[in-house]
């Protein structure tokens, strides 16, 4: 499920249908602490090796205590087992992970499981994030880490193997293969990641496709897209990027009459042209994350009279398969008619050793926070290599900026992100308030409540000036620009508002602003490093006040 499509921001395991499965789940779900869950069922009074206290069960497997749970406190029929508890021989993976591995439960977190299936057509991008070695035989421990890229660094997450399950069956995520388990087990990883299950309610599949490849992610309004889209599509999946797409017009994950669903992210896997006997077709291959409900029109895997016009050999090609598995091929043409909004994550350095044939973008990014009654911060962004478009003569470099809030969903906030681009002149390092009234940005977004805001454009080669700004102060934020080419962005010299948090947080409190006692504090530290400095010049300390003035001027200034 996606929360807004607004461009301006488990033999089997399926899905249990219990009637009384929604309420368990909403029970589950209603807090957000962490807490002991399991300490009564599974305490251990052995010390752990690790010195994480009560981190081995009774079982001698590994409990990870710390995960975030609500109210379930295992009273409402759902039990948490191990995969051996639910099936005799359980795999990490089964003949290889595959996009397919994907049954979406009775969590509504559409947006992560289209975003790794995805993921999933990739093999050196999914053992980046799946480490593909583990299993349930050698070294097992009942623990299992995954890898989620953070704000520019990849950072692991360890989880223990206890799904939630109710009937002997898994409440969420599950294979079509009853004894695999690396999907379910990703999916606790990241809902770890975020804060617990109930944090994957509701999201954008680009917010999950940059938390599992690093990239550089846009947003396209298909009503508005006017170049060649089976072209553009072709070129994007050829040069490795992710695609998912939705349908925002109607009721929440209710389907329209040839069975597509509203407000639910789709997985693009795959854009061929076909021949057939009356011509060629441009066809694109969608992926539901249900595992279930497919298109039923023109195209379709069951009953289509259009597969006839197409030889064995071709639909070999393709790969075609006439089963209900989520995974279906639809026209160009009906695609159009039937999605409205296109989501792209272009992969970048962040990635490492790509695919064959992936060429990753060129990233900068920044990192810091805003603080009030500063002005905010300005970074310079140079563009010099320009786009190769044959035919057009205009010279113009193309790029993504992205502004991104930092643990957005962990900490449930929700601010307001803004961006301006303004031109500068080439030796321009800075814009004053007076040049911000006379010179208009170039571009900009609206305000949009989301973990990032985008702007995709084309400029001429030449210096401009990107000023971010949010509603709220204290916040941390990072920039981020992207090309397929060459660019310069760097942090203008005149302001030190995204100075090294670390270090001033040291010194000043949880917002960021110093307080009296603290200033005192400070205060005495700059006398002292004083007095010892004309200590050792041997210098009358006559000019003590006068220093300690001036270094008051230096850090209040």
């Amino acid at each position: 499920m996606i929360k807004s499509l607004s461009v301006s921001s488990e033999n089997s395991l399926p899905p249990p249908d219990s009637d009384d499965l929604d309420s368990v789940c909403s029970d589950e779900l209603m807090g957000s602490q962490s807490r002991h869950w399991l300490a009564d069922l599974m305490a251990s009074d052995m010390p752990s090796d690790s010195g994480e206290l009560g981190s081995v069960g009774r079982d001698g497997l590994y409990v990870d205590y710390t995960f975030p749970v609500g109210d379930l406190e295992m009273k409402s029929g759902v039990r948490w087992k191990r995969p051996k508890e639910l099936c005799m021989s359980p795999q990490f993976i089964v003949d290889g992970a595959s996009r397919l591995d994907i049954c979406q439960g009775k969590l509504s977190d559409c947006w992560v499981l289209s975003a790794i299936a995805s993921v999933a057509i990739h093999p050196n991008l999914l053992k980046k994030v799946v480490p593909l070695t583990q299993s349930f035989e050698k070294d097992y421990n009942g623990s299992f880490t995954f890898r989620f890229w953070q704000y520019g660094e990849w950072e692991e997450v360890r989880v223990d193997d206890l799904l939630p399950t109710l009937g002997n069956k898994l409440v969420y995520l599950s294979s079509p293969e009853r004894n695999e388990f690396w999907s379910s087990l990703l999916e606790k990883a990241y809902a770890k990641l975020k804060g617990g299950y109930r944090a994957l309610e509701m999201g954008y599949p680009h917010e999950a496709m940059v938390d599992m490849t690093g990239g550089v992610t846009e947003v396209f309004n298909l009503p508005l897209v006017s170049v060649n889209l089976p072209e553009l599509l072709r070129n994007l999946l050829a040069k490795g990027a992710l695609i998912n797409c939705a349908n925002g017009k109607g009721p929440l994950e209710q389907k329209n009459q040839l069975g597509i669903l509203f407000k639910h992210a789709y997985s693009m896997t795959a854009v061929e042209r076909v021949k057939t006997s009356n011509g060629f077709v441009d066809l694109v291959r969608i992926l539901n994350p249900w595992g279930n409900t497919e298109w039923t029109g023109p195209w379709s895997d069951i009953n289509s009279g259009e597969w006839r016009t197409v030889s064995p050999e071709e639909q070999s090609r393709l790969n075609r398969v006439r089963r209900e598995d989520g995974e279906f091929w639809m026209s160009v043409f009906d695609f159009q008619l039937n999605f409205d909004m296109v989501e792209v994550c272009h992969l970048t350095q962040a990635l490492g050793e790509p695919d064959a044939g992936v060429k990753p973008w060129n990233c900068v990014m920044h990192h810091g926070d805003w603080v009030p009654n500063i002005s905010n911060p300005q970074f310079l962004l140079d563009l010099t290599e320009v786009d190769f478009v044959p035919g057009n003569t205009t010279k113009t470099c193309s790029f993504i900026v992205a502004l991104m809030q930092k643990y957005q969903r962990l900490r449930r906030i929700r601010v307001h992100l803004f961006l301006h681009i303004y031109p500068a002149h080439p030796k321009t390092t800075f814009l004053s308030s007076e040049d911000l009234l006379k010179i208009p940005p170039i571009c900009y977004n609206h305000y949009a409540s989301g973990r990032e805001v985008i702007i995709h454009s084309s400029l001429p080669p030449g210096r401009y000036i990107i000023i971010p700004s949010t509603t709220k102060p204290y916040r941390e934020e990072v920039l981020l620009a992207g090309s397929e080419r060459y660019l310069s962005l760097e942090h203008c010299k005149s302001l030190v508002v995204l100075m090294d948090v670390s270090f001033r947080r040291k010194y000043t409190e949880p917002d960021l602003t110093i307080s009296y006692p603290g200033f005192l504090y400070l205060l005495m530290k700059l006398e002292t490093m004083i007095r010892k400095e004309t200590s050792l010049r041997g210098e009358e300390g006559n000019n003590l006040k006068q220093q300690l003035q001036m270094g008051c001027l230096i850090w209040i200034s």
